[in-house]
């Protein structure tokens, strides 16, 4: 067995030129997931991504993954749960304002940013949040 193992490494060495894939290893930043609610914007919750952030990159990640749920980009989202026109305009402003900050915070560090995508998670969302995407 170890012949073959050995047989195995040699042949694959004296092939290959040392060069490797341009891996970027991620984490996700799990408090800047939308599911989480509208709380993520409080300046209090921010300081706390903004060490998770750090954190993170401690260990050596060269990306950074964030959950950005789909419809909170729609004021016709927010006017479906009880708001007028104005305010969900506000409200979408509010987090496209936020996810501009993570970025930015996210290429201070010199990582990249991945935007995973999804429908909110009518299942997942806090009982503190006032979003409702099942009704949706």
């Amino acid at each position: 067995m170890q012949s073959y193992v050995t047989n195995n490494i040699n042949q694959i060495t004296s092939q290959w030129d040392g060069s490797t894939y341009p891996v970027n290893y991620s984490a996700e930043l799990i408090t800047a997931d939308t599911n989480a609610g509208p709380g993520i914007l409080q300046s209090s919750q921010q300081q706390v991504m903004i060490e998770e952030l750090n954190s993170e990159a401690a260990m050596g990640v060269k990306a950074i993954t964030v959950e950005i749920g789909c419809p909170v980009f729609d004021p016709n989202f927010y006017i479906f749960s009880g708001q007028t026109a104005a305010q969900a305009q506000q409200t979408v402003q509010s987090w496209l304002g936020y996810y501009q900050s993570v970025a930015q915070a996210i290429h201070t560090r010199g990582l990249k940013m991945i935007v995973e995508s999804n429908p909110l998670l009518a299942y997942y969302i806090s009982s503190q949040s006032s979003f409702n995407p099942g009704a949706y």
